[in-house]
């Protein structure tokens, strides 16, 4: 793997998992626009209800396995 593509990866996954965890849909965030990504409130859904949903951001492994929670 390229150096670039590593820091590029690490940055990334730092600025998003922050925006997952502040606890707020950030209006302006450059995130919401990538198809298939988890909101905010899809994420805080995830840490509430363990029993069955597993995305934590790319919900389509929910509609793929059907294990949107209770």
């Amino acid at each position: 793997m390229h150096v670039f593509t590593f820091f590029f990866w690490i940055v990334h996954k730092i600025l998003f998992s922050g925006e997952n965890h502040c606890g707020f849909e950030v209006p302006w965030s450059p995130f919401r626009v990538i198809p298939l990504v988890a909101s905010v409130e899809y994420h805080d859904n995830h840490h509430s209800q363990n029993v069955g949903n597993y995305a934590g951001s790319w919900y389509i492994w929910d509609v793929i396995f059907d294990t949107t929670g209770p």
